[in-house]
């Protein structure tokens, strides 16, 4: 029986009549979506983007998102001014949240082009607000340094529903001390590699393109 997606056909490169599965004609996706083996239509990576014009998602969604991560929603929209990391004054940058998220905390990032590099090392979720329109994107070329870097040792750390746009790395996980969870994970234009697992204790990559 043939999945569905799926259909039969001979292996001219063989010897005989050997009968193969043959793989649907392959998609041109556009970036946040993608074709999964025996698909033939293009899926979103992620949730859908927030609707009626909101730069995040619901409080629901976002902690759907980071499972285990029970601590403060930290948002972040680019270009704001005197935030306060809340809903309705968010911080205008990452690096604002970087200075006060602490153990089991949420950084959430709004559907735009949020332009960074950074280091975790605290037990902290990060969530954007869907693949197609959150971005981080690298401040500059590099092959030294990835976009975003593990290395705490907190018990995990966890990023989700976002795009890592380069030119460099996308995720370096140097984490010794708990598992990462990476999910829902679009990496572009990378440099060297999308994910590299180094002297880390464990991780679980799903959804990650």
């Amino acid at each position: 029986m043939l999945s569905e997606g799926f259909s039969e056909t001979v292996d001219a490169a063989s010897e005989g009549d050997l009968r193969v599965c043959a793989l649907p004609d392959q998609l041109e996706c556009p970036d946040g979506r993608v074709q999964y083996p025996g698909e033939t239509i293009c899926h979103s990576i992620g949730t859908a983007c927030p609707t009626d014009g909101q730069p995040f998602l619901s409080e629901a969604s976002i902690r759907a998102l980071a499972p285990g991560f029970d601590g403060r929603l930290i948002y972040v929209k680019p270009g704001q001014i005197h935030g306060d990391g809340s809903r309705i004054f968010p911080y205008g940058a990452i690096i604002e949240a970087e200075a006060v998220y602490g153990d089991g905390d949420i950084m959430v990032l709004s559907a735009d082009a949020h332009t960074d590099a950074f280091n975790l090392t605290k037990r902290i979720a990060v969530v954007g607000s869907c693949v197609e329109k959150t971005t981080i994107v690298s401040p500059f070329a590099t092959e030294v340094t990835p976009i975003i870097s593990f290395s705490g040792t907190d018990g995990g750390q966890r990023v989700a529903n976002l795009r890592l746009q380069g030119p460099r790395a996308g995720l370096v996980v140097l984490n010794k001390g708990a598992p990462i969870s990476i999910s829902q994970v679009e990496v572009l234009d990378a440099v060297g590699w999308g994910v590299l697992f180094t002297e880390a204790t464990g991780g679980q990559v799903s959804q990650f393109v």
